[in-house]
């Protein structure tokens, strides 16, 4: 696993424990099993950008602090994340999977 990959992982980590949730509160809030839960915390596989922009939310902290372009944790998505997020989700596959390319994020 590359060294941005297991920063991002370790920022959810650092985030839950913060938010003093476990892997089966975000399980819940993520609507799948814990044990996906607990295979992503592992890097197997890596979450897709639109699993991580649904964790973004859940531990209401910013993209780019998960995604280690920001040192410093946020209390709150701005307004224009939480808007980039919004289209992100509301986009068709195709378009999802040219950003995730973008990112490099594999959806496997």
């Amino acid at each position: 696993m590359e060294d941005l990959q297991k920063e991002v992982l370790n920022r959810i980590k650092k985030m839950l424990k913060e938010r003093r949730m476990t892997q089966n509160d975000l399980a819940q809030k993520l609507g799948v099993e814990q044990y996906k839960v607990s295979r992503l915390l592992s890097g197997k596989p890596f979450p897709s950008l639109n699993t991580l922009l649904k964790i973004s939310q859940i531990l209401k902290c910013s993209i780019y602090y998960l995604l280690a372009i920001r040192e410093q944790s946020e209390k709150e998505l701005s307004k224009k994340s939480i808007k980039l997020i919004e289209a992100y989700n509301k986009s068709d596959k195709k378009i999802k999977l040219v950003i995730d390319r973008i990112l490099q994020i594999d959806n496997k």
